[in-house]
């Protein structure tokens, strides 16, 4: 019923990337019509009931929804995306022009790890380098570096994963003899889609446990 015409003269994308869950995401409908005109009809539609998110700028639900006016077109705003928001169809029109595309999930989306649902514990005894990290609730699944004395032992850690709707939980686990000198710098960084964490940055040494659950974002600027 809405599926777009060929030579149509709307179009809309996602304006960032990466699209993190938590965070407002725009979509920008863009009008190639040389004589775009403020004037015509512009309405967004979509979400789990294709309703009508707005109207010529004004939106039923100013919480959820804010439009803005583009120099060729103009945009949805989505506050605080959600898993309600992702995986459903959205329509941009101006005047007898649309376009349909589904907001579906992909890489270019990331569901970021909190406190909350991180959990990391790291042991060092009878020579035996344990390391254990629990990252739930996350989108896509993460990758997961370690390095003990700038050794890389990242080709050492196994992870299991389940997918729970959207989203991953995931468990990385490290088990490493250590033959040499029984102390050194232990480094963990798990990556979420774009975005690092630093999770284990320390000096450990044999007969040491230890246990977090505070994340730190490195900045990759």
């Amino acid at each position: 019923m809405y599926n777009v015409k060929i030579n149509s003269l709307v179009k809309w994308e996602i304006s960032e990337v990466p699209v993190i869950f938590g965070r407002d995401v725009k979509l920008t409908c863009k009008i190639s019509d040389k004589k775009y005109s403020k004037s015509r009809n512009r309405m967004w539609f979509g979400g789990p009931d294709h309703k009508t998110l707005s109207l010529n700028g004004k939106s039923p639900n100013k919480s959820k929804y804010v439009t803005l006016n583009e120099e060729h077109g103009f945009s949805l705003i989505i506050k605080s995306f959600s898993p309600d928001d992702v995986n459903y169809y959205y329509r941009c029109a101006y005047g007898f022009h649309e376009y349909r595309k589904k907001l579906e999930i992909n890489s270019d989306f990331e569901n970021l790890p909190m406190n909350s649902t991180t959990l990391v514990t790291d042991s060092f005894k009878n020579s035996v380098l344990h390391v254990n990290i629990q990252l739930l609730n996350v989108y896509p699944i993460p990758t997961c570096t370690a390095f003990y004395r700038d050794k890389d032992l990242s080709s050492n850690i196994t992870v299991n994963k389940t997918k729970d709707q959207l989203f991953y939980n995931t468990e990385f686990n490290l088990n490493y003899s250590v033959r040499a000198k029984k102390c050194g710098t232990l480094k963990v960084t798990c990556t979420v889609g774009t975005s690092p964490y630093e999770l284990i940055n320390k000096n450990i040494h044999d007969e040491h446990n230890g246990k977090t659950n505070i994340l730190r974002l490195i900045n990759t600027l």
